[in-house]
């Protein structure tokens, strides 16, 4: 998920995290930005590992990597995970084997299915002119469309 600063990513993965409460999905949490440790007391979070212990964090992202069942791993910050060598290793080997992971970035890096939160159109991997127009607001943003350059409008809006 790629926005530019205060576009709501940090928000949008609290918010995705805290809906799979419900469904029971199993989430690990690599809190780069040390805005989600509050995650740590939902029941389906295993793990939530701030940046500035590194153990923690190489220990949470092979505990996602491992689990068979497909545990979630969501990385926010992946400017930060790249201090983090073992882990950043771990993400990739995952990219790899298709096991399911969200992470939030100020720019695209590696290519998967995307979310475009509000950022300059000229960063935009999607579309620039549809970037042009989203709202100055977190939350908002686009996802490719059907054909080449197209887009739709998104808004995640934030938890009650």
């Amino acid at each position: 998920m790629v926005g530019g600063p205060q576009s709501g990513k940090t928000t949008a993965v609290r918010n995705l995290v805290t809906a799979l409460a419900p469904a029971r999905v199993r989430v690990a949490v690599l809190d780069l930005t040390g805005r989600l440790a509050d995650l740590a007391g939902l029941p389906h979070v295993a793990a939530v590992a701030g940046g500035r212990d590194r153990d923690a964090v190489r220990r949470t992202a092979q505990l996602a990597a491992g689990d068979p069942g497909g545990m979630l791993l969501v990385v926010d910050d992946a400017s930060r995970l790249r201090d983090h060598d073992d882990a950043y290793d771990i993400v990739r080997l995952m990219a790899r084997r298709e096991l399911p992971f969200v992470v939030t970035a100020h720019r695209w890096s590696e290519p998967g299915r995307r979310i475009e939160l509000r950022l300059d159109p000229r960063d935009s991997a999607i579309s620039p002119s549809a970037a042009a127009l989203v709202p100055h607001e977190p939350g908002h943003g686009i996802v490719a469309g059907d054909g080449p350059g197209s887009a739709l409008h998104v808004y995640l809006a934030p938890a009650p």
